[in-house]
């Protein structure tokens, strides 16, 4: 997982994802999938990060910092609206704070002509 991180900080992307979709195949557990992802995401690779955070989630549905990472990675790639449907899968009991914060994401975003609805 790390030579996959070296290769993206040297512009390697496919390379860097030939890595990752190793670590991808050998059953790896959801918390190494979710850095895989995050490294992504930091290279702006929004896309394929998503693809890992989603197998962190197959694995572990109630992996909260993954969820809040692909949501993140969605919202670049996707748009807004992605976003809040993803932070809203999280559990109630372990939302505290975060959709109150999405929300105050919508409403300014509704402000600013994003998302229909909201505000």
């Amino acid at each position: 997982m790390q030579l996959g991180g070296l290769l993206l900080a040297e512009g390697k992307t496919a390379e860097a994802l030939e890595v990752f979709r190793q670590v991808k195949g050998s059953q790896s557990a959801p918390t190494e999938l979710r850095e895989c992802g995050r490294a992504l995401s930091e290279a702006q690779e929004f896309k394929a990060a998503g693809e890992f955070l989603n197998a962190a989630l197959a694995a572990d549905p109630e992996y909260v910092q993954a969820r809040m990472d692909l949501a993140t990675a969605e919202s670049h790639d996707q748009g807004p609206e992605n976003t809040l449907a993803e932070l809203e899968k999280i559990p109630p009991e372990q939302r505290k704070g975060i959709i109150s914060c999405s929300g105050r994401l919508a409403a300014s975003q509704h402000r600013l002509g994003g998302l229909a609805g909201y505000g």
